[in-house]
């Protein structure tokens, strides 16, 4: 690779891969953080014992917890900026998921996830000259399809795995974008200032990491969550989130148990499914509160068509000392 930007942690190797736009635009001279990465897998999370978190004795006493704000588990259904046009019949080849790489089927879904996400992007922004971030971006899929569609705006992709910013680099190389470069690193170890935060499918603790990275720095969210019972205690944050929810008769063990019967949404539709998407939405309410409580109008809704992902959650935050066109 060329124009590789070494950091100043050396033993992490981490770097940011400039693809043609000048790296002083990104004000990135804080890039990187001190400390351990949080963002690293967690092999215990899949051993048997953790199988407590989904008994469903646990999960409804989790419910009974948060009984008392059931009405204030809202989810609008419609999510933010769907009435914005779109038409991929418009996109390049090579910012397109149906170009070849991936199976068709896969192709298609992957299609409407990014088609929701870059249209509550592209309302958020309303033609201002924007830095956007992408976290956990993978093969920069979104990344890319944003820069295409936002030439005004300076995109940064932020990811940990080199494998997939290979792939991207050349994607990024073919439709010779200018507005856009990859920065090579674990998301906790962002320091770049920037006015919209995105992530798709982030695992577990890492949405709430890149809401907080947004919060931090004033900026407009995009998030749809995974893998919510990724979600467990650390330096950043604890869970609950909100202090609504701490003050509930909940334990973290409820917290744990309502986060990990989430992840239970399955093709089918039947009474686990939805249970798990009512998890889902009780986790992204506390989302929801938390960002509120530092300043955000937030709304919570559904990818459409829902289909296109089990976990189809979309949390929009607009941060009310911005311009934000809701």
């Amino acid at each position: 690779m060329h124009n590789i930007y070494k950091a100043a942690r050396e033993k992490n190797k981490d770097k940011v891969i400039n693809s043609g736009v000048s790296i002083e635009n990104f004000n990135l001279d804080h890039l990187y953080g001190e400390g351990m990465s949080l963002y690293t897998s967690d092999p215990t999370r899949y051993k048997p014992a953790k199988r407590i978190y989904t008994k469903q004795n646990g999960i409804e006493d989790a419910f009974k917890a948060v009984k008392s704000l059931e009405d204030e588990i809202v989810n609008e259904r419609l999510p933010f900026g769907w009435e914005i046009n779109f038409n991929w019949s418009d996109i390049p080849l090579e910012a397109n998921p149906n170009s070849g790489a991936l199976p068709e089927k896969r192709a298609s879904r992957k299609c409407e996830q990014l088609e929701n996400l870059a249209k509550a992007v592209i309302k958020l922004a309303n033609g201002q000259k924007y830095k956007i971030v992408e976290f956990c971006s993978g093969s920069c899929h979104l990344g890319i399809l944003l820069a295409v569609l936002l030439p005004n705006c300076q995109i940064v992709a932020v990811e940990n795995k080199e494998q997939s910013l290979v792939r991207a680099k050349g994607r990024i190389e073919k439709l010779n974008l200018k507005n856009i470069i990859i920065v090579q690193s674990n998301l906790d170890y962002f320091r770049g200032i920037f006015d919209i935060g995105v992530s798709l499918h982030a695992c577990g603790v890492a949405t709430d990491l890149v809401i907080q990275n947004c919060i931090e720095n004033k900026a407009h969210f995009v998030s749809c969550p995974c893998c919510y019972g990724g979600v467990k205690d650390c330096y950043h944050l604890k869970y609950p989130l909100k202090r609504r929810f701490q003050e509930l008769d909940m334990s973290y063990t409820h917290y744990l148990n309502l986060a990990h019967a989430a992840d239970q949404t399955h093709d089918v539709d039947n009474v686990k499914t939805k249970q798990g998407y009512l998890c889902m939405d009780i986790v992204d309410t506390d989302r929801k509160m938390y960002a509120e409580s530092c300043g955000y109008k937030v709304y919570l809704g559904k990818l459409q068509p829902t289909t296109c992902t089990n976990k189809n959650n979309l949390l929009v935050g607009c941060y009310q000392g911005k311009v934000c066109y809701s």
